[in-house]
């Protein structure tokens, strides 16, 4: 890959482009403001997977050039299965849809989520929610920001993600331009055994998003 990113960079013995790969945490470290043109990324979605886990073949071949420390990622990276060592609380900054969800949560009868699933997801949503206003800050006025994102459900509570990111995006200057939906047949949430103990679709929504970083 090495190789053929430096042959493209390369067009009759002068350089047209020179591509970098940046380790960063989009939750407390911002770009320079302005400085991006596009923004594509799909974030891990709110299902409460261990990515590190699911991905620690990946993060083994890079851990000698980026030096991962894998227990402090996990509890870093948005969506983490970690219980949060901080407080956090519900933020008006996340949007209704996201408050009443978190709200139905923490109510929800079944056990530990008043406890554990309750401040694990206001961790993924404080944590986004973080993400986003990096984001929006790095990206030039008219700068556009695509992200790839997926709905679920915590129990038989809907949780509308891609509607969600949407508010939380407006709050930060991010205009929605244009949306696409793929329904998703099979999802890693709907083969775990306990779900289908309660009335909901096996299958999932994913949205693509793309929003414009408007002016001021």
């Amino acid at each position: 890959m090495a190789q053929t990113l430096a042959a493209r960079s390369q067009i009759n013995g002068h350089e047209t482009a020179r591509p970098e790969i940046k380790l960063g945490d989009s939750t407390s470290v911002a770009l320079p403001a302005g400085s991006v043109d596009m923004i594509l990324t799909s974030p891990p979605y709110c299902t409460r997977i261990d990515y590190t886990a699911a991905t620690r073949l990946e993060l083994a071949v890079l851990h000698p050039l980026t030096k991962i420390d894998i227990p402090n990622l996990s509890r870093q990276m948005i969506g983490s299965v970690r219980v949060p060592t901080e407080k956090i609380e519900i933020c008006s900054d996340w949007g209704e849809t996201c408050s009443k969800f978190l709200r139905d949560v923490q109510s929800h009868p079944s056990k530990a989520s008043s406890g554990y699933y309750y401040r694990t997801h206001l961790d993924y949503f404080c944590k986004m929610s973080n993400s986003i206003q990096n984001l929006s800050r790095s990206l030039k006025t008219s700068g556009l920001a695509v992200l790839v994102v997926q709905d679920s459900y915590y129990k038989d509570v809907y949780n509308d993600l891609p509607k969600m990111i949407s508010e939380i995006c407006s709050f930060h200057n991010l205009k929605l331009r244009r949306r696409e939906d793929f329904r998703i047949q099979r999802t890693m949430a709907g083969l775990h055994p306990y779900s289908r103990g309660y009335k909901r679709p096996m299958s999932a929504l994913e949205a693509v998003l793309c929003f414009e970083k408007l002016g001021g």
